[in-house]
């Protein structure tokens, strides 16, 4: 903003204001004396005015005598008058005589029934010689006598002036009264006299407009620039000369604001609750009021809130806005509302939100409205106001907004009321903060456990507490509550026994050893969180069925994220994850994470994000798969995990020992996790990662000990499902490495038997696990293991099937064939970002085969359309005819007849042949890569 000069705003649209007056001071210098009353605004430059006019139109031509009238001198009687006599060229008995006619008057004004404000009656021969004096001093030399806030000027001044005005009609004197735009005159017989004397003129000011502001910053040129930058002003103060100053002030002494910039800071704020402090009384309440409030109010409320009637505060918003301070009963910018309540005692203005609280409870307000007065008011222990913050906190977090709920449930609890009471609002404190941060919730579980035996929390509160008690690995304590629960089971309400069957369902998944299934109702569930439940169960029990996938798509379909469905919602994915559902899995988590961002749940995010990991790293995305894992460690940290913690530490686990990067997953073993979370399924998985790294860095035996107990622990949960944790083909596969086939075989035949027929994943790694420990079958067994592993979509195992089938079809003498697939595992193995070589980079085959010339396959892709050369590289890369379908908008059948074509053109008999690096020219192709 380019600087204004001194004195902003005097001369701008005040032009006509000035010819006025000016036209009157040649009438009094004429010997026709004249009275003007100048209004208006505060702040809207009535002194300015008057200062523009002594300057540029009297001068030198006459003796200007200035008075100022002050609310705290309003009872000085005959003060204003001093003032002006203070500065008359008087002679020295003329002194004395004025000096005794003034103590003369304030004496009469005490003694005649004075009542402090504004003074009694003054003697008549005190007015008439004061009065005498003034004219002499016109006779000498015309006089100016300016007057400013005329409406603080005390009552014998008051009849001084009347009595002065009267006499003007041959002086050559001219009065100029200032006064700022009252809702109720402070003098109105003054006025009726004034305004019906013939003598007086009135001059109304006003604020300056959008074109006025423009002049003030920049009178020429006016570019378009300087008429947004007045457009951005006049919106912000209204065209009030006094704030327009401040905030020019602020915009040009800011250093680090840019030419054109504009800063509302201190100097505006100064200059709002400047004016606002010299308005009166009643407009300032009012304005308090408003910036209380903080949003738009009837009359009557406030009014009431205020402390004035409803007309009187109508008038009071009418003249706020007409003075520039507000637009349409509300503040212009935020940084004006802040300068009102920054001025404001804070008791004085906590007492007025909890007042505003009242009124606003009174008038059926929303809950959330009233509360978040309740959180700036004094404290006070009402008890309407818990169930009003309980209603508030329920609200916010239905819209995201969490951090607003615990403020609100924070004040619930400190205010207290009965100890049911308190336990009510603790517990709902705890769920609030749960989707910030478990941790947080942690610390509330001892008091919270102690409400549920005195019988203080029921219900969902009671079993809310034990899922929190679970989730830190605290079994026995859980256990314990739901008893005390159970046992007023008869009590319950439909809800409420649906959720204790649920916990005991929860329970006996989470615990195996420690849940009890046998207290779990038998019967069918009648909702989707008992259906999640059993489909838990089932998946614990039975494996991941045809039934269990159909059941979780269910789930998800009609399921919206929020506290309680994230965990059927949790259920579902994994039962599609364990059922090789992968793509369907990714894309319905994807849209979960997004909206749980959305919802600002970290906790939420966390969890699904942990579930998007395993997704990834059993697509081969083992890139994908850590930052997904490493994401859900750093949206809540590791401590508020419990025994959840399992999860994104396995996913890192695997991934960082899949690529190679052996220490990053030390770092990850030294992670402290809880005891109780061997006790759960998620721990299972992670002494499947943990026994993973120990097989890759040649750790053997610590491997076998790991992956032996995962047996024995689902050997005593009676989950003994490969679908699961496919524990025999993890052992199978460490008795290779220690030279034992026999032992290998037993193990993988073992798995294989307990396999279901839709575990297509798990099948194929069990089938090449097979081929390695010598059985005769081994080229066949791994052919059909890359077949089934390209239509499942997992990258990284199709990877280590095609390396064994590489090495199968070199020992069988296929060298051709052998380096095709070769590299095909190579490079799927680098898409995943994998390391095939164990320890030693150097025993890679596949990384030291020196490059091989052509083959014919290569040879002849060439002749492959663009059509089909799509389809290949989307076939050669594992995706399904399905998948490939829906990503190049065409029918399963029409791929089906493009992967024949292409087999009969390189000479191939299957998938499992295509080289991998097809080329293309279609830019960006293919999709997604």
């Amino acid at each position: 903003m380019t600087s204004a000069r001194t004195g902003v705003g005097i001369l701008v649209e005040r032009e006509a204001e000035l010819s006025a007056m000016a036209d009157r001071f040649e009438e009094a210098l004429a010997g026709r004396g004249q009275l003007v009353l100048v209004s208006g605004p505060v702040g809207s430059g009535k002194t300015a005015l008057l200062q523009a006019f002594a300057d540029h139109e009297v001068g030198s031509r006459a003796r200007v005598l200035r008075a100022v009238g002050s609310r705290a001198e309003r009872t000085l009687s005959l003060g204003v008058v001093g003032q002006l006599f203070r500065h008359a060229d008087l002679s020295p008995e003329g002194k004395e005589r004025v000096s005794r006619l003034l103590d003369d008057g304030a004496f009469s004004s005490m003694i005649n029934d004075g009542d402090g404000e504004t003074g009694g009656e003054v003697s008549a021969h005190v007015l008439q010689g004061l009065c005498l004096a003034m004219l002499q001093l016109a006779e000498q030399r015309p006089l100016v006598v300016a007057l400013d806030d005329v409406h603080y000027i005390d009552g014998a001044s008051l009849q001084w002036l009347s009595y002065l005005v009267r006499r003007l009609r041959q002086a050559r004197v001219l009065v100029v009264c200032n006064e700022a735009t009252r809702l109720v005159p402070v003098h109105p017989a003054f006025h009726a006299e004034l305004l019906h004397e013939p003598r007086t003129t009135r001059i109304r000011l006003g604020p300056l407009s959008r074109t006025g502001v423009q002049q003030v910053l920049a009178p020429s040129p006016r570019t378009a620039a300087t008429r947004t930058l007045a457009a951005d002003c006049h919106r912000i103060t209204g065209g009030n000369p006094a704030l327009l100053r401040g905030l020019i002030a602020d915009s040009t002494g800011d250093r680090g604001a840019a030419p054109g910039h504009l800063v509302v800071g201190a100097g505006f704020a100064q200059a709002l609750v400047i004016c606002l402090y010299r308005c009166e009384f009643t407009l300032l309440k009012v304005a308090r009021a408003l910036a209380v409030l903080d949003e738009p109010a009837s009359m009557p409320l406030l009014g009431r809130l205020a402390d004035v009637e409803p007309e009187l505060a109508q008038r009071a918003v009418e003249a706020l806005n007409a003075g520039g301070f507000l637009d349409d009963g509300q503040f212009r910018h935020p940084a004006a509302r802040a300068a009102v309540l920054d001025g404001m005692v804070p008791e004085e203005r906590a007492a007025m939100h909890l007042r505003a609280a009242r009124l606003l409870n009174s008038d059926a307000a929303p809950a959330v409205v009233v509360a978040r007065h309740l959180l700036l008011a004094d404290f006070v222990e009402d008890p309407w106001i818990p169930p009003v913050l309980h209603e508030a906190a329920d609200h916010a977090l239905a819209i995201g907004d969490v951090n607003a709920a615990i403020s609100f449930l924070r004040l619930a609890h400190q205010i207290g009321g009965d100890e049911a009471q308190r336990a009510v609002s603790e517990a709902a404190l705890a769920r609030a903060e749960w989707r910030l941060n478990p941790q947080r919730t942690a610390r509330h579980l001892t008091d919270l456990a102690g409400y549920v035996r005195a019988g203080h929390l029921t219900g969902r509160d009671a079993l809310s507490v034990v899922d929190w008690l679970l989730w830190f690995g605290r079994v026995d304590k859980a256990v314990a509550l739901l008893d005390v629960i159970g046992r007023n089971a008869d009590r319950l309400d439909a809800e409420a026994t649906e959720g204790l069957n649920l916990s005991r369902l929860w329970t006996a998944c989470a615990y195996p050893g420690a849940g009890r299934t046998h207290d779990c109702p038998a019967t069918g569930p009648a909702t989707t969180r008992l259906q999640a439940g059993y489909l838990l169960v089932e998946v614990l029990t039975s494996g991941p069925t045809a039934r269990c996938v159909a059941e979780a798509e269910q789930i998800l379909h009609g399921s919206r994220l929020d506290e309680r469905t994230i965990g059927p919602i949790g259920v579902a994915l994994a039962a599609l994850v364990y059922g090789d559902r992968l793509g369907m899995a990714a894309q319905r988590c994807d849209a979960l994470l997004h909206e749980a961002e959305g919802r600002r749940a970290p906790t939420w995010h966390a969890v699904l994000a942990a579930l998007r990991a395993e997704i990834a790293l059993r697509q081969g995305d083992l890139r994908v798969a850590e930052d997904y894992a490493r994401a859900a460690l750093a949206v809540i940290p590791p401590k508020a995990w419990g025994v959840a913690i399992g999860a994104p530490l396995s996913t890192l686990l695997r991934a960082c020992t899949a690529m190679g990067r052996y220490d990053d997953a030390v770092t990850h073993l030294r992670m402290p996790v809880p005891d109780a979370l061997f006790q759960t399924p998620i721990g299972l998985h992670y002494l499947q990662a943990r026994g993973r790294y120990f097989r890759t860095t040649g750790r053997h035996s610590a491997a076998l000990a790991d992956f032996q107990t995962i047996g024995e622990l689902m050997t005593a949960w009676e989950a003994e499902i490969p679908a699961f944790v496919p524990w025999w083909g993890e052992a199978a596969e460490t008795h290779l490495a220690l030279g034992r086939p026999r032992e290998a075989h037993d193990l993988i035949v073992e798995q294989l038997r307990r396999l279901q027929p839709g575990h297509v994943r798990t099948r194929a790694i069990s089938l090449r696990i097979l081929a390695a420990t010598g059985d005769p079958r081994r080229t066949e067994l791994l052919q059909r293991a890359v077949t089934a592993l390209q239509s499942c979509g997992d990258r990284l195992e199709l990877a280590y099937a095609l390396t064994d089938l590489s090495q199968a079809q070199q020992d069988e003498g296929n060298l051709g064939q052998a380096r095709v697939t070769r590299r095909r595992a190579r490079d799927l193995a680098k898409m995943c970002g994998a390391f095939l070589g164990g320890l030693d980079p150097a025993a890679d085959p596949l990384g030291t085969a020196p490059p091989a010339p052509p083959t014919p396959v290569e040879e002849t892709v060439s002749e492959l359309s663009d059509a089909e050369r799509r389809v290949a590289v989307l076939a050669a890369q594992g995706h399904t005819n399905r998948q490939i379908s829906d990503k190049l908008y065409v029918t399963v059948s029409t791929v089906e007849q493009h992967l024949t074509r292409v087999y009969r053109k390189l000479n191939i008999n299957s998938r499992a042949d295509l080289p991998l690096r097809l080329t293309s020219d279609v830019v960006g192709w293919p999709p997604g890569a």
